[in-house]
């Protein structure tokens, strides 16, 4: 069995006929696609999407990018406990490369949605560049992530 582990299907501009690539994908031996929540929006996309489709999954995260957003949203989502079909905070971490968000911004939400991953016992789909010093010595105050 096959799973596609990080897609982005969901997202209003994926550009592709949705039931097709399903079809697809399915066809091709993906039994299993994971959607990966990159903003706020995102994440809550990622969530509706997957309710309404079996084998399709959802992570909720804010991508480095969109730091300066906010993680307001992933934290409602988890407000009530983990929802149904949310199987990951992601996708997270730290981009010095670009600087579409400040790197303030970038560490503290990188720290608040650890501390939901550890709270809630999900896993963490990660997005490092150029930043894996920062990372590693955030990553060790989260045991067990």
């Amino acid at each position: 069995m096959l799973v596609d582990t990080h897609c982005h299907i969901h997202e209003p501009n994926y550009g592709l006929a949705i039931d097709d690539v399903l079809k697809q994908a399915r066809k091709s031996g993906v039994k299993k696609m994971i959607c990966v929540g990159t903003s706020g929006d995102s994440s809550l996309a990622a969530v509706e999407f997957s309710k309404r489709r079996k084998g399709v999954f959802a992570t909720i995260g804010v991508h480095p990018h969109d730091a300066k957003d906010g993680v307001d949203t992933v934290q409602h989502i988890l407000s009530s406990g983990v929802p149904k079909k949310v199987v990951g905070i992601g996708e997270i971490g730290l981009d010095y490369f670009y600087t579409y968000s400040p790197r303030d911004d970038q560490i503290k939400a990188f720290e608040v949605q650890l501390a939901l991953a550890a709270k809630h016992g999900l896993p963490v789909s990660f997005h490092v560049r150029d930043a894996f010093d920062d990372f590693w010595s955030i990553l060790d105050n989260f045991k067990g992530i």
